[in-house]
């Protein structure tokens, strides 16, 4: 796992070649007859208590960042310290 840095943020991705994660989130992608051949293209959000607060699933990217920001906003805002 490893982490982008951007500006204030730190954005999690990860690989996962022996499809661990892929089966735990049950976001494999399969293919008749061949089966599991990669992941669905999902984003969640999850707390720091590790619950998850949205999954977004889409082949398009194109609203993934929009859409997980907005949670992570409204998060942040909820729980101003």
């Amino acid at each position: 796992m490893c982490c982008l840095h951007s500006g204030r943020s730190a954005f999690v991705f990860a690989a996962d070649p022996s499809f661990s994660v892929i089966k735990a989130y049950d976001s494999a992608f399969n293919i008749p007859v061949v089966g599991a051949a990669f992941a669905n293209r999902i984003s969640y959000v999850i707390s720091p208590e590790g619950k998850i607060l949205y999954a977004y699933s889409d082949s398009n990217a194109e609203k993934h960042i929009e859409n997980t920001l907005a949670v992570v906003r409204k998060w942040r805002v909820e729980h101003k310290s």
